[in-house]
């Protein structure tokens, strides 16, 4: 049984599946249940329904109890599968990073998640014996059976609170991605600059969470594709909240952005 925690949703007002948590979490009770209620979908089977769970410290969207998922293709949906947790996922990428295969992994989930805009010309698979889904790990039983687990993404839509914390995972969107650099003195006095990559929600150029530019990545500021394989890290300062990216290791492999025109 799927316990998977959604943070985006099928909408069948307009039938689109580009709908978000962030939309619906602060909504009065009344306005949720006349506009949202009963409407929202599996993202990607659209079987199950789904409702909104609000909690103190998270929020997210889960599906009715006994509704299944649907099959897509003659497979089962991504989110008929458990999520992988954070041993699971740590496993899972030092097993990447041993194969050199992180950046591989990235641009099949940039084609899974984005596949109306960023066509495959190739089936992809991940490592070996893992499933063609690129969300999807596969771990051996003793019994030499096979289980499945959903790789935990979630939208730069999302990110803060509702993003679990100090764990791997995968973020992805579409951004604006913008360059900034800062001057620092070491302890000796040398004055050394770093180059920070901000991400900026598209519409409203609000700032989302930054992270250090690796240094062999040559880009521009600009809208762009975005999969990044990393940790949500919550700060304290000056009385504010801040929700932290930080990249995995090695990070030139960790961050994949492809650029697109609204």
């Amino acid at each position: 049984m799927s316990d998977y925690k959604f943070d985006t949703f099928y909408y069948i007002v307009d039938n689109s599946n580009e709908h978000y948590l962030s939309e619906i979490e602060n909504l009065p009770d009344e306005e949720y249940a006349r506009s949202y209620k009963g409407k929202m979908y599996c993202p990607s089977c659209r079987g199950p329904q789904l409702t909104l769970v609000k909690k103190t410290e998270s929020s997210f969207l889960r599906t009715y109890p006994r509704q299944l998922h649907k099959i897509i293709d003659g497979e089962p949906c991504t989110y008929a599968f458990e999520q992988a947790t954070k041993t699971i996922m740590e496993d899972y990428v030092k097993e990447l990073r041993d194969k050199k295969k992180i950046k591989s992994v990235l641009e099949a989930i940039m084609r899974r998640l984005f596949e109306s805009h960023i066509p495959s010309k190739t089936p992809s698979k991940t490592t070996g014996g893992s499933s063609n889904d690129a969300l999807l790990i596969e771990k051996e039983r003793s019994d030499k059976t096979t289980k499945k687990f959903v790789i935990p993404h979630y939208s730069f839509k999302s990110w803060g609170k509702n993003i679990p914390q100090d764990q791997l995972l995968i973020v992805y969107g579409k951004v604006y991605v913008d360059l900034k650099s800062a001057e620092y003195k070491d302890n000796d006095g040398k004055v050394y600059s770093q180059t920070y990559l901000h991400f900026k929600d598209i519409r409203t150029q609000k700032l989302i969470t930054s992270c250090l530019k690796p240094q062999e990545m040559n880009i521009s500021s600009g809208n762009y594709y975005a999969v990044i394989l990393g940790r949500c890290y919550e700060k304290e300062s000056n009385g504010h909240t801040y929700y932290n990216l930080k990249i995995n290791f090695p990070i030139e492999q960790s961050i994949l952005l492809k650029p697109f025109s609204p």
